[in-house]
Formats: structure tokens, sequence, C-alpha cells
């Protein structure tokens, strides 16, 4: 096999994705008054944190909510407007997955497993959005254990 020698300067931009992670208030949400010309889908009711900036969202509250902000984003002459498009948040976003597939799916670890495949393929299909922007919240949400004690997450490091 032979190698194929490749240069980065040939490379070009298709934006910056990244996710933002945290506990709720940490400024998730503020941050994206920073991307530059937002278009948010909100699928939380968190966004008093940034009504002064008067930025133009998509109310996330279904799985037919998401669909048509897909297709929105990936094909329309208006979304071309848009540099960035904000999930807020991802988390949110997968109850509402997981509200859909508890509706379509009878056995309960169905729709579990179907959830995790949908927001593989929601979160790669906003992320491979050509020439975006693309910013993901998730919410960080502390787990206690059966006695209430608080657990910390696990250093894979």
């Amino acid at each position: 096999m032979a190698i194929n020698l490749k240069r980065t300067g040939t490379l070009a931009s298709n934006g910056v994705k990244f996710i933002v992670y945290g506990p709720s208030g940490a400024g998730k949400t503020t941050l994206i008054k920073t991307l530059p010309n937002p278009i948010i889908l909100s699928a939380e009711s968190g966004l008093l944190s940034i009504q002064d900036s008067n930025l133009p969202y998509i109310e996330i509250a279904s799985m037919e909510d998401l669909t048509e902000a897909f297709q929105w984003a990936a094909g329309s002459e208006e979304a071309k407007g848009f540099d960035s498009i904000a999930l807020d948040s991802i988390s949110e976003i997968g109850e509402v997955v997981l509200n859909y597939e508890k509706k379509v799916n009878k056995d309960a670890r169905a729709a579990y497993g179907a959830l995790s495949e949908q927001m593989t393929d929601i979160i790669r299909a906003f992320r491979d959005l050509p020439s975006k922007h693309v910013y993901f919240s998730a919410k960080l949400e502390k787990s206690q254990d059966e006695m209430g004690r608080a657990l910390q997450p696990i250093d894979a490091g």
C-alpha cells in the first residue's frame, strides 16, 4: 500500500465544530452571543440570559421540529444567511428523541438503544453541515448514590 502524503495548506475551512459541557448556570447559553451570526435551535426554556441580544431561534419540542430544523439548516436559502448554528442543548434534544422513541417502541430498552443511535446520527449530521460553525451545549447533571452522596465523574486520564 502506498502512503498518500497530503499537506494542510490545501485544506479549506469547514467551520468550527465544538461542544460546551457544564452545569446549569455556567454560561453555556450566554456563550452563544459570541458566535458569528448565529441561529439557535433551542430545546430548553433557558434563553432569557441572551434576551438582550435579540438572536433568532427555532424551538425544538418534537422530533418533527428537529427534522424540519435540520432540513432547513442543510438546504434552505434562508439558512445560508447564518454563519453559526447553536444547539441548546443536546441534553434536552436527547429528551425529545427519547420521548419519541418511547412512543414508537413498545420495549423501553429498545427505545434507549434507539436513542443512542439517533443522537449519534443527529450530532454527526449537524457537525457535518458544510461551511457552518456548529455549537453544541450539554448539561452536566450531578449524580447521587443511594445514600444521597454526590458522585464524581471518573477521570479517564
